[in-house]
């Protein structure tokens, strides 16, 4: 009788594994309700912080990864299962022990780890069903917290912070960006058509985001 129940126990564990099922939300509605922006959010924090030279970029696609489109980040079935951050191997590698070979960025790539923030954002990503997004960009809203300082964090900290930032230049938080952006090099950086030149080095920041920037700049840059 115990083997009986045991096997009913194991067997109903089994019967009760199984792929998520994700509801059917179009891109307006996944706009709508503010979920977290594909195009917008997560492709340039993973091209920034994991599509880089000698990594996931379309050169070197270190492991066959290539994190620069959405049909790249979304090839390996393994690597994002939409509904399941538990099984998605993305979210495994960036909270993985930094020590441990599987970390990414690799603590040695001179990109900084993503922070909490940017963690919680990729993982609702994936719970919310890895949706190709593209909510578009509002010019309209340029406080610091909520539209400029989300730019910088998906887009420059990867390169701009820790202890040997990118050409010593540190863009992590409110004082760093204004310093930058008050000298007006960041501005034209991120403004360039010089593919040598432009940042963030993974290409151009869309025309949008830009005009955010410089509108928050030409009304005082404030901590708002």
């Amino acid at each position: 009788m115990k083997f009986y129940l045991i096997s009913l126990s194991v067997l109903l564990f089994i019967s009760c594994e199984h792929e998520p099922i994700m509801p059917i939300v179009s891109e307006q509605e996944a706009c709508d309700l503010s979920y977290v922006d594909f195009t917008n959010s997560i492709l340039p924090l993973l091209r920034n912080s994991c599509a880089t030279t000698n990594c996931h970029d379309e050169i070197t696609h270190e492991e066959g990864l290539r994190l620069t489109s959405y049909n790249g980040i979304m090839d390996d079935d393994e690597f994002v299962v939409a509904g399941s951050y538990k099984k998605s191997e993305l979210y495994e590698s960036i909270t993985e022990d930094p020590n441990d070979d599987d970390f990414m960025p690799p603590v040695n790539s001179g990109i900084a780890p993503l922070t909490s923030a940017q963690i919680q954002m990729i993982k609702d990503w994936i719970m919310q069903g890895a949706l190709e997004t593209d909510c578009g960009c509002d010019t309209t809203s340029y406080t610091f917290s909520s539209d400029v300082f989300p730019i910088f964090e998906n887009n420059c900290i990867a390169c701009h912070s820790g202890n040997n930032p990118n050409t010593n230049l540190l863009l992590s938080n409110y004082s760093e960006i204004y310093q930058s952006v008050i000298n007006g090099n960041t501005i034209s950086r991120i403004k360039s058509n010089l593919t040598d030149s432009v940042m963030p080095q993974s290409g151009k920041m869309d025309d949008c985001k830009i005009k955010i920037i410089e509108k928050w700049v030409e009304n005082g840059a404030q901590d708002d």
